[in-house]
């Protein structure tokens, strides 16, 4: 997840599976909760950084066991701030799947 340290969208563009859309409820990046392709969500990751500096970004616990269905959950802690402002933090839930020999983020949620 280097991108989120370095707030550089394309670093996370191979983390976004092409055929199939990812689930965003996200509110620091989707005004509405939806399903998004590739291009869209480097697109409003590229939007979310913009004037935003990293704290801090950590991994809280590795990847939950599989599902059922597939998917792992990653939770993540960003720490970021904004010009003139205190640092904010934003709790993320990273659901992956498996594609082909890689795993591909499949949703994005924040705590709310």
């Amino acid at each position: 997840m280097t991108g989120f340290q370095k707030t550089d969208a394309s670093l996370l563009a191979d983390a976004f599976s092409r055929r199939v859309k990812t689930y965003v409820a996200c509110a620091s990046l989707v005004s509405d909760d939806g399903y998004y392709g590739a291009d869209q969500i480097r697109l409003l990751l590229r939007r979310m950084f913009r004037g935003r500096e990293t704290v801090d970004f950590r991994i809280l616990a590795p990847a939950s066991r599989v599902r059922p269905d597939g998917l792992a959950v990653l939770s993540a802690q960003w720490a970021y701030r904004e010009p003139g402002s205190p640092h904010t933090e934003l709790r993320l839930f990273f659901s992956v799947g498996p594609e082909g020999d890689a795993w591909r983020v499949r949703e994005i949620r924040d705590l709310k």
